[in-house]
């Protein structure tokens, strides 16, 4: 159910954040069932408060997924860090991008 998912992603963040910069969170968790596995990105202009030190996240990648697909799990997190570390040098090259700007970019010019 979506309430059950909504608190253990809270459950989970408030046992370690998962907040990577001020503009990125990829909160993670695991649910009940099997064969489930599920990615949303979230874009929020305003910002969603995480906590006090990450008052206004940008980009969301949420992932919730059942025990038998801990390992699509783990490959969908890796392949979100890789796409955040691209684009954190794009960040570099390209001063004042957002990292949610950055990974769009990246992943738009990988669909061209």
């Amino acid at each position: 159910a979506p309430a059950a998912v909504l608190d253990a992603l809270r459950r989970r963040e408030e046992e370690s954040s998962t907040v990577l910069t001020p503009d990125l969170a990829i909160p993670h968790v695991v649910v009940e069932g099997e064969s489930r596995f599920d990615v949303m990105l979230v874009r929020a202009r305003d910002g969603i408060e995480f906590s006090p030190d990450a008052p206004a996240v940008k980009a969301v990648f949420v992932l919730a997924g059942t025990r038998d697909e801990r390992n699509f799990h783990l490959r969908a997190l890796a392949a979100i860090a890789q796409i955040v570390r691209e684009a954190a040098l794009e960040l570099n090259m390209e001063k004042g991008m957002t990292v949610y700007a950055a990974i769009k970019a990246s992943a738009f010019r990988r669909l061209i």
